[in-house]
């Protein structure tokens, strides 16, 4: 006979939070259409989690017992976080591989490895994977044949997260260093709340490793499981909200397509292009055209303009564009983006326009994206925030003024 429905108050939000999820994925892959590809993997994360926070609720509140059938349906979702938290960051930051991956499917060839694991948990009586699952799978409540295979799968799930979490942290890394060097502009592409993300996640990692070495058997552990559900509906309003606001970062394919080297500082630039094809003749006639074109069309002007897109304006590859820059220049291509640009703030601040008045408008006139990094690029060049270097000006103004009387 089904046992009593009993819900909560805090069950009642696990429910909240699981619709919310649902919801979440759908608003993920409805906003952002042009990101569809890559945002399937965060909507597919956000289920995975909605569905946990539906498995527990599902549990405490008996209603699986008028499914018995259904209980334990979770288990095997548990090892694909890794992969999905993977790949949505790889789309992001490396679409080229998104498109050219056919067997991307095979990451989650795991679920089936963990369904073959679990076959001794769904062959329980429903009572003991009730509990199982009311207990966060404690070992010590079932005999020692399934026991084995439950921690061969948990095993599993934990040296797959891991491996993830690691290549997750190591795509975030290598996208934060081509930042310099592709990109004149840094809002919205530094991805910083994908950093926040893997934190959560890492925390999430060490509160499961915690649990199951040191915690499994200590008695009633509903408190423990209990503070991972609400753990993971912060994770859940947290990731769906910034997917929701993250746009495409790489909007050409061939942003990335011909990057056949790590990526570097400056610093090392003789490592890097030790194999390039690129003469000392034709870098000087690729940094003259340079020049030229920065003066006549004033590329810089365009706020979000990046490498490809001005290697294509001068008919020269992205990798060689970026070379001239860095071998000749010794600059990266945000630093020799934004160094035309504060020359155009300079101007303005001392001879500035009808529609100038302020410091954003300034900013926005010389194509810096947002106050902040206009203040950063233009101390980074002259030392001086935009103010002190006006005042400096004028004083240095007064001064040959007053020498010439």
């Amino acid at each position: 006979m089904p046992n009593e429905i009993n819900i909560t108050l805090f069950s009642a939000l696990v429910l909240s939070g699981a619709i919310h999820a649902f919801f979440l994925a759908f608003l993920v892959l409805l906003v952002r259409r042009n990101n569809f590809q890559v945002n399937r993997y965060l909507a597919g994360l956000l289920v995975t989690l909605g569905l946990a926070l539906l498995n527990w609720f599902l549990a405490h509140s008996h209603y699986f017992s008028y499914a018995k059938s259904l209980i334990g349906f979770y288990a095997p979702l548990e090892i694909i976080y890794g992969p999905l938290i993977y790949l949505y960051i790889r789309g992001l930051t490396q679409p080229e591989k998104e498109k050219a991956d056919t067997k991307q499917y095979l990451h989650f060839i795991s679920v089936l490895v963990a369904c073959l694991l679990l076959i001794p948990f769904f062959s329980l009586p429903y009572e003991d994977k009730l509990n199982m699952i009311k207990s966060g799978f404690n070992l010590d409540s079932i005999n020692t044949s399934i026991s084995i295979y439950m921690g061969i799968f948990m095993l599993a799930c934990i040296l797959s997260y891991s491996v993830y979490l690691y290549l997750s942290f190591k795509l975030l890394r290598q996208h934060q260093q081509a930042i310099p060097n592709y990109f004149s502009y840094r809002e919205k592409i530094t991805l910083s709340w994908i950093r926040n993300l893997l934190i959560i996640m890492l925390v999430f990692w060490f509160s499961i490793i915690l649990f199951l070495v040191l915690l499994q058997g200590r008695g009633n552990m509903d408190w423990y499981m209990e503070g991972l559900m609400l753990f993971s509906i912060v994770a859940i309003f947290y990731m769906g909200t910034m997917g929701i606001l993250q746009p495409r970062v790489y909007h050409q394919i061939g942003l990335r397509a011909e990057k056949k080297t790590p990526l570097s500082n400056t610093s090392n630039n003789e490592d890097k292009y030790k194999k390039s094809a690129l003469s000392p003749e034709m870098m000087e006639r690729i940094l003259s055209h340079l020049e030229q074109l920065m003066e006549s069309d004033k590329p810089y002007l365009k706020s979000n303009l990046t490498l490809p897109e001005l290697s294509e304006m001068l008919a020269v590859s992205p990798n060689y564009l970026s070379q001239v820059i860095n071998e000749k220049l010794q600059m990266n291509f945000f630093d020799y983006i934004n160094s035309y640009r504060i020359e155009v703030a300079k101007q303005l601040l001392i001879e500035p326009l009808p529609y100038t008045h302020t410091i954003l408008d300034i900013a926005m006139e010389s194509a810096f994206n947002s106050k902040s990094a206009f203040y950063s690029s233009f101390k980074k060049q002259t030392g001086l925030t935009p103010v002190q270097y006006k005042k400096a000006v004028k004083k240095t103004d007064k001064q040959y003024n007053g020498e010439s009387l």
